[in-house]
């Protein structure tokens, strides 16, 4: 496929789901599988938005959630899809549900349901705070991450979202996942290569070190010691002794990773830019690339983040080749067409956001993706 991919999850072994949106059509896209990554189907979702972050409480019953507020609902293993009137009008970032009928969203702000999405109020807000990620290791004891004036932001909850206490982690970054394999033991991870630690319910923090400054986009643990964390340049790092050290594993693409989910100790997807689905069935040692489309290949776009200027990399520059960048919803901004391997673009006058870009030359697309700060 032509597009992002943005979340994975496995309610079992077999059966799994990813979610994206396609850059071509700028439609929401679902991806599902019933052999372990064998094979994957692409089902209907019933929205054209950006979907972000999908959540299954079993194999029948699923949560989709994304730009404008978007959630949308499966009872039947996603053959069909409900659009939920959920009247929040934010990003939503991420989903977690504790039970079939408790849900949490993420953007912004929490937003959390209880009666399986039918309804939702404002569990915690603060317009200092940008929440992006919410993790519950039981029903009452709930995590949520983001951002506060630059500093990563962490907030608790011991009561079912009723209540939330801000921990300030004191690092100038932002934090873009979080996860418990158990009450104690937690991780959020972030730019700058960030990696956050706690070994008591989240009451204070250490800082891991990562050994790189990429922005890392999301975190998994099997349990207390054992996870992995992916990035914005399609490296993989994988510790097994509680974040002491990592090991860059070979995950084969250079491509934007969004998500990573085990469904198992040894049995892992990681997914991202340009449709690329990765697996691993030994703990990551190493993985390989499923559903990677030999045509597209990833741009070179830096620095990305950018704010004035940003310059595109196209090695392979042929004739008559035009480069796009285009909203989240599909509609083109800015086109020119390429004559030099490197081009500078001047995005100063766009508004701050995430935006696709791109190449179309001889039948070949090229695609990614930049975030305007």
């Amino acid at each position: 496929m032509t597009g992002i991919l943005t979340s994975v999850y496995f309610p079992t072994t077999d059966t799994g789901y990813v979610i994206g949106s396609d850059y071509l059509t700028s439609r929401g896209v679902l991806l599902k599988t019933i052999d372990g990554g064998t094979t994957w189907d692409t089902l209907s979702i019933g929205t054209t938005n950006l979907l972000e972050s999908c959540y299954f409480t079993n194999a029948s019953i699923g949560y989709a959630v994304g730009y404008k507020g978007t959630i949308v609902k499966t009872i039947n293993g996603g053959m069909s899809w409900d659009i939920l009137q959920s009247g929040i009008g934010n990003w939503l970032h991420s989903v977690f549900f504790t039970d079939a009928n408790t849900g949490y969203v993420a953007g912004g702000k929490i937003f959390k349901t209880t009666d399986g999405g039918t309804s939702w109020i404002v569990a915690f807000s603060d317009t200092n705070y940008d929440i992006v990620s919410v993790y519950f290791p039981d029903y009452l004891t709930g995590y949520a991450v983001g951002v506060n004036n630059n500093y990563g932001l962490i907030v608790k909850t011991n009561d079912g979202g009723n209540t939330w206490t801000v921990y300030p982690t004191n690092s100038y970054c932002e934090l873009y996942s979080v996860c418990f394999p158990n009450a104690e033991t937690g991780y959020a991870v972030g730019s700058q290569g960030v990696i956050l630690k706690t070994s008591n319910s989240g009451l204070t923090w250490t800082p891991l070190v990562s050994g790189t400054y990429n922005d890392f986009t999301a975190v998994y643990f099997t349990d207390t010691i054992t996870g992995c964390v992916v990035d914005n340049s399609g490296e993989i790092l994988k510790t097994t002794d509680g974040g002491t050290t990592w090991t860059i594993l070979e995950s084969g693409t250079n491509n934007f990773l969004s998500s990573v989910y085990f469904s198992d100790a040894n049995t892992g997807y990681a997914v991202g830019d340009c449709g690329t689905i990765l697996k691993t069935t030994n703990g990551g040692y190493p993985l390989g690339i499923k559903n990677t489309p030999t045509t597209l290949i990833p741009l070179k776009i830096y620095p990305n983040p950018g704010f004035n200027v940003i310059t595109i990399e196209y090695p392979t520059i042929r004739d008559l080749a035009h480069l796009s960048i285009l909203n989240l919803q599909g509609q083109q901004i800015l086109t020119r067409q390429l004559t030099e391997p490197k081009t500078k673009i001047d995005i100063s006058t766009l508004p701050s956001g995430v935006y696709f870009v791109r190449v179309i030359n001889d039948r070949m697309v090229e695609v990614g993706k930049i975030i305007k700060e």
